[in-house]
């Protein structure tokens, strides 16, 4: 199904340079977007236009080895009267032979059909590009270039209308980019009401007082529902429509305490605007969140790695995004306070808050399983984390994770873990792969410390666990009787030693009634007065001897056997202990 709205093909294809960036860079190819900026527009779907942009100019870069490539356009009058676009991609790079020009278009088709091809892919791109343009009523074409290399075209209906302004429905105003809240009471009016017309750029230097937020939308009724929004909960706003009037307006000294911004911007794109940020500001300095379509898994990896701190998936919901926003904002105070006291203590308290803020406030509810958690801080908080999430009606994910170091640095780390696997778990269920991908996107985050993890996904259906460590202790399992403790012990590097890190999956059988357990090493490394630690036999042992307890009581025990182990009656290290009845 297609969400048909005017389109702004420049900043479609700013977006899809942006994602394309790193094979671009690597090549070493010239790429020129000449499309003119702001005034070239079409009539249609913005996400499926840009999965068509992705896949051919992704294409042109593929098999341009060296070179450049071209990203044109011209608009014209059919012989029906209607207004068309036409975009051109145009490469130096392999090409293909001119009775091939139909044929790419087919499913499971390659140009270079020969078993030693030196290309890989399925063949299905092309076709779905294809299939899509004509959704829209317009047409695809490919042809060869005499010098080398080939031009693919898309036709496309123009947008001559005027610029759709959505009606705000009882619930929701839909405003064609798929983004709504559950409240707009505040928005009210018609086409050419003052209340949603282009607010013009605010370039006010002066900060005034309590916290400021800019948002970057090019969007005139999103720009209003989100500064009512944030104005409602008490935060200062400034807006702006352009990525490179925001920069101007922070080079004159109006630096937010935080910036939401949208990736779809025209004249500069989102990751253009983040980069640019990122080159006066760190991300604990100037926090960015980033406004993306839900499941665009290569925009929210682009987005990290242009330096965004966050995100949001449209549809955006009010209760998500004032979670983000306070906690975004809390880091961003917690550090600058942290500078300028240059207290420990301070530093200290600071973490805390940050870890409250990041730490699972309610464990979710799942039918047949009883689960309890326990996490106590240390004085000198080492950052643990954990989370635990339902993924369907019979299976459980399950993540805990321990950060090197203390205290502030370590809080940071953690934020940005619980934004990293979110992103990334909505996406890949498959431990190893899981655990590779927040690798990758931790690597650059981390500086000189490193993250210990486990992940297990619980299957109730098939009875089995799928695990994966990055140097974590092993899930251990407790038979009903307390007769048997089993546990399988999964092999894997930190997540920040290695940019590219290899992980396995192990599986492990459990029965009904089996008691399961996770920890980190607050609780194995513990150390009584004589210097002895309370190691994992400590925990083999009580999963024994207690087994008789609930679920709740059994973690009870635990944090009470572990006080009274501790020398000076103090913990060393963060100590969490989650508990799966099951």
């Amino acid at each position: 199904e297609l969400v048909m709205e005017r389109v702004d093909i420049f900043a479609v294809t700013q977006v899809v340079l942006a994602i394309l960036r790193p094979l671009i860079q690597n090549k070493g190819l010239h790429v020129e977007n000449s499309i003119p900026v702001e005034s070239m527009y079409v009539h249609g779907d913005v996400n499926r236009l840009q999965q068509v942009l992705l896949n051919i100019i992704g294409n042109a870069v593929k098999f341009t080895g060296e070179g450049s490539i071209r990203i044109g356009s011209r608009s014209y009058i059919n012989e029906s009267g209607e207004d068309m676009v036409e975009i051109a991609v145009t490469d130096t790079g392999i090409g293909f032979d001119k009775d091939q020009a139909e044929e790419i278009f087919e499913l499971f088709i390659q140009g270079d059909g020969s078993v030693t091809r030196p290309y890989t892919g399925s063949g299905l791109g092309l076709a779905i590009s294809k299939r899509l343009v004509e959704l829209h009523g317009g047409a695809i074409y490919a042809e060869p270039l005499d010098r080398g290399g080939a031009c693919f075209t898309l036709v496309l209906k123009g947008y001559s209308g005027e610029e759709r302004v959505s009606q705000p429905g009882p619930v929701a105003a839909d405003t064609g980019t798929g983004m709504f809240f559950e409240e707009q009471q505040a928005f009210s009016g018609t086409t050419g009401d003052p209340e949603i017309t282009k607010p013009e750029p605010e370039y006010a230097v002066s900060m005034p007082m309590g916290s400021t937020i800019m948002v970057i939308d090019d969007e005139p009724v999103i720009l209003r529902v989100l500064e009512k929004s944030l104005r409602q909960w008490g935060y200062n706003v400034i807006t702006a429509s352009y990525g490179d009037e925001a920069l101007e307006m922070i080079n004159s000294g109006a630096v937010p305490d935080l910036i939401i911004l949208d990736v779809m911007l025209p004249r500069m794109s989102g990751f253009d605007v983040c980069r640019a940020v990122r080159e006066r500001f760190a991300p604990h300095e100037l926090p960015v969140l980033m406004l993306t379509a839900k499941g665009k898994s290569r925009e929210l990896q682009t987005g990290f790695d242009c330096g965004a701190n966050d995100y949001v998936a449209k549809p955006v919901e009010r209760s998500e995004l004032h979670a983000r926003v306070q906690s975004l904002i809390s880091l961003r105070h917690s550090v600058q306070y942290a500078h300028e006291l240059s207290i420990m203590q301070h530093d200290i308290d600071l973490a805390h808050e940050i870890q409250q803020t990041v730490v699972l406030r309610e464990v979710p509810d799942i039918s047949g399983v009883n689960i309890a958690v326990r996490y106590v801080p240390a004085d000198q908080l080492g950052g643990d984390y954990y989370d635990i999430q339902k993924i369907d009606d019979h299976r459980i994910a399950v993540l805990i994770a321990d950060v090197s170091g203390h205290g502030l640095p370590a809080a940071f780390i953690c934020a940005m873990l619980k934004v990293t696997y979110s992103m990334h778990l909505e996406n890949e269920h498959v431990p190893h792969k899981l655990m590779k991908r927040i690798n990758e996107s931790m690597y650059n985050f981390t500086d000189d410390q490193f993250v210990t993890a486990f992940f297990a996904l619980i299957d109730l259906k098939e009875k089995m666990i799928y695990q994966s460590s990055a140097g974590q202790w092993p899930l251990m399992a407790c038979s009903s009787d307390g007769s048997e403790v089993r546990f399988v012990e999964s092999k894997g590097v930190p997540f920040g030693w290695v940019p590219e890190s290899n992980h396995e999956t192990d599986r492990m059988e459990f029965f009904k009634g089996d008691r399961l357990i996770l920890f980190t090493d607050g609780i194995v490394e513990l150390r009584n007065a004589d210097g002895q630690m309370f190691w994992t036999d400590g925990i083999a042992e009580m999963l024994q001897n207690k087994r008789g307890l609930s679920c709740n009581d059994f973690a009870d025990s635990v944090i009470e056997k572990l006080g009274s182990w501790a020398r000076h009656d103090k913990f060393d290290d963060d100590v969490t202990l989650i508990v799966i009845d099951v």
